[in-house]
């Protein structure tokens, strides 16, 4: 059923929407609900304790507070917790960061770090670390916390 409708919407927006007429759909997924696939273990894997608990680490690249799971797993005091640069890290691989889906492994953390916004302030950080590291020709390992941490700040991100 879900195929068929995915099948009438491409026909619509190529029967009516200009530039969609040479439109197709080239592939679906072969099961739907999927919100969990591979991970990559990190320096460090954000607990559903830590999200839970609102945790703080001094590396904190993000910040972001929201469990699919809510209410029955709620952040305390409705606050928000840390996503720290070490689980931005893939562990025994240089010149690489990781974000979004694949950075958690415990199910129930990953249903709150896979969430688009916190896939976003990850995107924001290893971007911005990434670029930094290059300017400096270093390993994103080597980067310092604390400049990653200033220029995110001055883009604007929320830390705490």
């Amino acid at each position: 059923a879900l195929r068929r409708q995915i099948a009438d919407v491409v026909s619509f927006l190529q029967r009516n929407i200009p530039g969609f007429e040479r439109a197709y759909l080239n592939w679906t997924s072969p099961q739907i609900c999927i919100r969990r696939t591979r991970t990559i273990i990190c320096e460090y894997d954000i607990s559903i304790d830590d999200i839970l608990m609102g945790r703080t680490f001094p590396d904190d690249v993000a910040r972001y507070g929201f469990h699919d799971m809510a209410p029955r797993y709620m952040i305390k005091d409705g606050g928000s917790y840390g996503i720290p640069y070490k689980a931005l890290l893939p562990k025994n691989i240089e010149g690489l960061l990781v974000a979004g889906r694949m950075i958690t492994s415990e199910f129930l953390a990953h249903m709150s770090t896979r969430n688009t916004v916190s896939c976003m302030a990850q995107g924001h950080a290893v971007g911005t670390a990434a670029a930094l590291a290059s300017r400096d020709n270093i390993a994103p390992r080597e980067l310092a916390i604390k400049v990653l941490q200033d220029k995110l700040k001055e883009q604007g991100a929320y830390l705490g």
